[in-house]
């Protein structure tokens, strides 16, 4: 680390920032430059944004919350407009798994404003049962606007379950605390879905953002739909899912599309003990769509598979020098640069740190550094690289809202050294 100047080290200070619930606050670690903060407060429409700059020369972080309407926020996605908007979906409720959830959604401008945050798709009748929506997946139209895939589970089919009540916090293998998981309980049951009775559905978005009326993508059950939706070279697009049931638990697939959208078709099946999940795709210069996936279980590595014909076909699973918490992982690919990108928790157990890599020769080498290290749950990222270069990550925030930040690659260079 460089030696800083005199000015940079009158500077050195522990910054609060405010976690946006009940105005609690915590510290960042030790830097040195300039920083400046905005604090936000609940109110009654949710949470106002709250900002966090760091800017060493040409180096830029920043974060910020996405006000939530409800108390529970998970799971995000995202996807870029035309105009230099960002739309980003995830879905909130009481608690995961609960019946009052919804997917919602917020606009953020060209110049950096979040509109309010709304509905995007709520619970819906089909075939004489009522559904409740988790995931969704937006993708550009082919003649414009957009359209979301998500999966739903029938109300039906839910039921009281065992609910862990918390995960590992910080305290090393097999210690540490725990962080409660916001859920209700009866008897120590919770009253939630069944993913193995869930189904895809897809929906047309109004200009207001707002899905129309669902019709169902695919009769399979049992199905899970997370990473962002990538257009491959040649024009199909590419939906990563995977399947959740007794007959085929924990592997790894992709919707694949002509460039109409028209067709889709199943491709790909990816498989290692204890299971593939989760899983993320970006296509290379190569033509090889690389795959990242989730581990099904602790005390692992993010898997890694590779495509040469367009997800037809897959490599089997390694394991990469990367941590798995069984937890959900993220890639990004930099056009102009020909950077690859990763977003993970670096650990065996726990949800934090929460931590972006950078590697300039395809995952063999990595630059890392922490978004979040503090105790905390942080989890289930997504990458978005906007016109001007400017990569943003959304992300859990401790169960309660979506976290926001913006860097550069230029602070991303100056991380630490990993093997991928």
């Amino acid at each position: 680390m460089p030696v800083p100047s005199a000015w940079a080290m009158r500077s050195w200070r522990r910054a609060p920032i405010a976690l946006g619930s009940g105005g609690s606050t915590r510290s960042r670690p030790w830097t040195y430059g300039r920083r400046s903060q905005c604090y936000g407060r609940p109110s009654k429409k949710g949470l106002k944004p709250i900002h966090d700059r760091f800017e060493v020369n040409l180096m830029k972080f920043e974060t910020e919350a996405i006000p939530n309407t409800m108390p529970f926020g998970h799971a995000a996605n995202a996807v870029a407009l035309p105009g230099g908007e960002i739309f980003v979906t995830w879905y909130n409720g009481s608690y995961e798994g609960g019946e009052d959830q919804r997917i919602a959604g917020a606009v953020r401008t060209a110049n950096g404003h979040w509109q309010p945050t709304h509905v995007v798709v709520n619970r819906f009748e089909y075939e004489g049962d009522t559904w409740i929506p988790e995931i969704g997946v937006p993708l550009p139209a082919p003649h414009g606007g957009l359209r979301l895939l998500f999966w739903a589970c029938p109300l039906s089919t839910f039921r009281l379950a065992k609910n862990p009540g918390s995960v590992q916090l910080g305290g090393g293998w097999g210690g540490g605390s725990w962080f409660p998981i916001p859920t209700i309980t009866y008897e120590g049951l919770t009253w939630t879905r069944t993913i193995p009775d869930s189904r895809v559905f897809v929906s047309e978005l109004g200009p207001d953002f707002v899905a129309g009326r669902p019709e169902l993508f695919t009769h399979e059950r049992g199905l899970v739909v997370m990473g962002a939706a990538r257009r491959l070279q040649s024009g199909r697009w590419a939906v990563p899912y995977h399947t959740e049931r007794k007959d085929c638990w924990f592997h790894s697939r992709m919707f694949v599309s002509d460039p109409e959208q028209k067709q889709w078709e199943t491709r790909g099946d990816i498989f290692a003990p204890p299971g593939c999940l989760e899983p993320v795709i970006v296509q290379l210069p190569s033509r090889e769509v690389l795959c990242f996936m989730r581990r099904g279980g602790f005390d692992g590595h993010i898997f890694r598979a590779m495509s040469e014909d367009e997800c037809r076909t897959f490599s089997e699973p390694v394991q990469t020098n990367l941590r798995n918490p069984y937890a959900g992982v993220d890639l990004g690919w930099s056009e102009t640069t020909e950077c690859l990108l990763v977003v993970y928790n670096d650990s065996y157990r726990m949800r934090t740190p929460l931590t972006v890599g950078i590697s300039t020769d395809r995952g063999k080498t990595f630059r890392m550094r922490d978004v979040e290290s503090t105790p905390g749950f942080f989890a289930y990222p997504k990458l978005l690289q906007d016109r001007l270069g400017l990569w943003h990550l959304f992300y859990t925030h401790n169960h309660s809202h979506i976290q926001h930040a913006t860097f550069d690659e230029a602070w991303l260079k100056d991380g630490r050294q990993a093997l991928g």
